[in-house]
C-alpha cells in the first residue's frame, strides 16, 4: 500500500497527481474532518520535493516559527521571516524544481495572518507563474479559498474502497464493518477486531469512543437541538419533510434550517423522490450517525436498569433490520460506481409488501449509451424469484420511462433457479449476490 495504513482514494490521487504534471497550479482540497484530508496529501507527496506548513490556533508568533521550521526541514538552512509575505518571495527562489508546497488548515493560517489572503491572491496572479509549484490549501471549508483553483471536495469512501481497510474480512463482514463506521478513514482505523467486538467494546457504554464521536458530531452544530430530534425521527422511518416535522414535532422552518446544516457539515442528504425537484427525501451520509441512532441510542434506553451485556444482546437484534436497510445503500453505491454520471432517484411508497421499484437509476453504461436501471433489493428472506422480477417489471411500466430499462435485483439471500435461468437468458436482467458486489475490489485488495 506504499505509506502504511493508507487505503484507496485513486482518483483523489490522480487528480493530483494531473495538477502535479501542469505545474504550476494551485489547488482546493475540502472536506469534512475524519476523511484522510491530510493522509491523502502525504501519500501524493511520498516521492515528491514538498513543503507543508500547517495553520493551528496559537500564538502568532508560534505560528510564525512553525513556518520558518517547515521551510527549514526543505532547505536545510536557517530560515527567519519577520511577517508570512517574506514566505512567498522565499519560494520563488527556493522552488526551481518541481515542489508541493501545501497550505494545511487553511483557515487557520488566515485567522492568523490576516493579509496572508492578500499575499496569495497577489502571488497566485503575478508570480506563480514563474515557478514549479504546486500550491495547495486544505480545510474542512470549501468557501474560503477565493483565487486558488481546482477545487476538490474529499468525500466518505465507498463500500467497496473500504474493503483494503480489512482484507480479512468476508463480504458479510465488510458489509458490517461499513454498516456500523461508514466511509471515514479514521473510524475504519480504529475498527479492531470484528465487528460485533467493536458494537460491544466501542458503542456499548457511556464511554465508548464510537459513541462519544457520535455525540461530538452533533454537539458541534449551532442547532444542536433541533437537529438531535431530527436525527431520532429518521432513525424511526422518517424520510420526507412533513414526516420528519410529525415525529420530530418541529416546525417546517425549524427542520429545513438544522437539515441544511446538517447537510453542509455532511451528516444527511437530500434526495429527490420520483425525480421532483419539490418532493425531496432525507436520509443519514454518516454511517456511525446512522449506527448510532438507529441502533445504540435505542439498545441504551434505560441503561442504568440493563447490564451493557443485555444492551449488545439487543443490539446484536437490531442489526438484522439496519443491515438490510444499509444493503439497499450499497446497492446505490454500486450502481453510481460501475455506471457512469449515475442519478439514483428513489422511488417513495407503495402497498404493503413495498415499492414495485425501489429505485431507478438514469446513466451511460461502459459505451456511453444511456441507459435507465430500475432495481430491487433483499437481504433477509426467501431467495428472490420470478415473482420479484415481475413486481419490478410492472412497477416500471407505472413509470412511463422511454426506452426498455435494466432489471437489476440485489439479494444478500440468493437467488431461486426459475430466476436465475430466465435472467441468463435474457439481457436485460443483471442478478447480483452480496459476493458479487464485493468481489471486483475484494481479489484487488488480496492481490
Amino acid at each position: 500500500m506504499g505509506m502504511e495504513g493508507f487505503v484507496g482514494r485513486k482518483a483523489d490521487l490522480d487528480f493530483l497527481e494531473s495538477l502535479y504534471r501542469a505545474v504550476p497550479q494551485s489547488c482546493a482540497i475540502y472536506g469534512r474532518k475524519r476523511l484522510g484530508k491530510t493522509a491523502l496529501l502525504q501519500k501524493f507527496c511520498e516521492y515528491k520535493r514538498h513543503i507543508y506548513i500547517s495553520g493551528f490556533n496559537g500564538p502568532r508568533s508560534e505560528c510564525l516559527r512553525n513556518i520558518e521550521e517547515s521551510v527549514h526541514r526543505f532547505t536545510n538552512e536557517e530560515e527567519h521571516f519577520d511577517d508570512v509575505d517574506e514566505l512567498f518571495d522565499r519560494l520563488k527562489t527556493i522552488c526551481v524544481k518541481r515542489t508541493v508546497v501545501i497550505l494545511d488548515n487553511y483557515s487557520e493560517l488566515l485567522n492568523q495572518f490576516q493579509h496572508l489572503y492578500g499575499e496569495i491572491t497577489r502571488f497566485l496572479s503575478r508570480d506563480i507563474k514563474s515557478t514549479k509549484i504546486l500550491l495547495i490549501a486544505c480545510d474542512t471549508d470549501g468557501s474560503i479559498f477565493g483565487r486558488i483553483t481546482n477545487p476538490k471536495e474529499i468525500r466518505p469512501m465507498n463500500y467497496l474502497e473500504c474493503v483494503g481497510f480489512h482484507p480479512e474480512f468476508g463480504p458479510a463482514q465488510q458489509l458490517q464493518a461499513y454498516a456500523i463506521v461508514g466511509g471515514t478513514p479514521a473510524y475504519q482505523h480504529l475498527l479492531i477486531g470484528s465487528p460485533e467486538e467493536v458494537i460491544r467494546s466501542q458503542f456499548i457504554g457511556k464511554m465508548s469512543v464510537f459513541s462519544l464521536e457520535a455525540e461530538s458530531i452533533v454537539s458541534e452544530l449551532s442547532s444542536k437541538s433541533d437537529c438531535d430530534k431530527i436525527l431520532y425521527a429518521m432513525a424511526s422511518g422518517a424520510e420526507t419533510l412533513k414526516e420528519i416535522q410529525s415525529k420530530s414535532g418541529l416546525t417546517s422552518s425549524q427542520c429545513q434550517k438544522a437539515i441544511a446544516e446538517m447537510e453542509n457539515r455532511g451528516m444527511v442528504f437530500r434526495d429527490h423522490s420520483d425525480f421532483d425537484e419539490r418532493n425531496w427525501l432525507c436520509g443519514f451520509s454518516s454511517n456511525i450517525l446512522k449506527f448510532y441512532y438507529t441502533v445504540i441510542t435505542r439498545c441504551r434506553l434505560g441503561d442504568d436498569f440493563f447490564s451493557e451485556e443485555k444492551a449488545f444482546a439487543r443490539a446484536l437484534i437490531a442489526m438484522d433490520s439496519y443491515l438490510s436497510d444499509v444493503f439497499r445503500s450499497i446497492c446505490r453505491e454500486y450502481i453510481r460506481i460501475h455506471y457512469d454520471n449515475a442519478s439514483v432517484g428513489k422511488i417513495h411508497g407503495g402497498g404493503a409488501s413495498g415499492p414495485d421499484v425501489e429505485y431507478v437509476s438514469v446513466a451511460r453504461d461502459a459505451e456511453g449509451k444511456r441507459v435507465t436501471i430500475c432495481s430491487l433489493s433483499r437481504f433477509r428472506g426467501d431467495p428472490m424469484d420470478m415473482r420479484d422480477l415481475r413486481r419490478l417489471q410492472n412497477g416500471s411500466r407505472k413509470l412511463r420511462i422511454e426506452h426498455a430499462p435494466l432489471f437489476m435485483l440485489f439479494s444478500g439471500c440468493g437467488f431461486a433457479d426459475d430466476l436465475r435461468e430466465t435472467a441468463g437468458s435474457k439481457g436485460d436482467v443483471v442478478l447480483l449476490t452480496l459476493e458479487d458486489m464485493y468481489e471486483p475490489l475484494a481479489l484487488e485488495a488480496q492481490e
